[in-house]
């Protein structure tokens, strides 16, 4: 099943100085603007004065769903010392990551973000070898498509096509004391991406797809047990 959370905070604002001028001279409303106004003075005093106005700490809601799997498995045992496994799963994003509405008590800052996900398949396989009593070997490999559709890439979740490899062993060092070793490489397909959100809440496209994401990463595990 899918399984919704919902979120609330506090938002709270800090002006981020930009040190840029107004190129030509404008009318914001019944405001005349000279040419040569630094933003950075415009935006925190009056009469915009947003940052004791519009832009003051205030309460936040979102809510997500988090989407149904499915997933199917299959261990096979070859022979005494070797076993394989595979397993095939099916991730219902379509349906449950397309839109997120995030709410602000001054509804001006309501945002709206587009996210799209698509479905996703995901499989894997792996083996184990029991060499002795003493030594256990494991390794294994992992294809996972990415959900982000390409117009939706962003640094809130920048995943693209998966390829990891595992490995892994089990050596018993006493009776009743084992130690684990484990090993993960990830490489992530590069992806064109976006750094920022359409400006008046609208439906993003690939032209804002300014930039490359690249993410690969080595994960190291170990663990030591001891049975009673």
């Amino acid at each position: 099943m899918h399984a919704k959370f919902d979120y609330s905070g506090t938002a709270t604002f800090a002006q981020v100085l930009t040190n840029l001028t107004v190129p030509a001279a404008l009318m914001v409303g019944p405001l005349p603007i000279p040419a040569g106004t630094p933003i950075d003075a415009l935006l925190a005093s009056p009469p915009l004065n947003l940052f004791n106005t519009v832009l003051i700490p205030q309460t936040v809601t979102t809510t997500i769903t988090n989407p149904e799997q499915v997933v199917f498995g299959l261990a096979y045992k070859v022979n005494p010392a070797w076993t394989v496994f595979g397993d095939y799963q099916f991730t219902r994003w379509g349906k449950r990551f397309s839109v997120v509405n995030i709410n602000f008590a001054n509804p001006l800052l309501n945002r709206v973000l587009y996210e799209r996900y698509r479905n996703t398949n995901g499989f894997r396989f792996a083996a184990e070898w029991v060499k002795d009593a003493k030594w256990t070997f494991r390794g294994g490999y992992l294809y996972h498509q990415g959900a982000a559709p390409p117009e939706t890439v962003t640094p809130l979740l920048p995943e693209g096509n998966r390829n990891e490899v595992t490995g892994g062993l089990t050596v018993k060092l006493a009776p009743h004391f084992t130690a684990d070793l484990a090993l993960q490489y990830i490489k992530q397909n590069d992806r064109r991406g976006r750094t920022r959100e359409p400006i008046f809440n609208q439906v993003p496209t690939t032209g804002l797809n300014t930039g490359v994401y690249n993410f690969h990463a080595e994960l190291f595990g170990l663990s030591l047990s001891y049975a009673f």
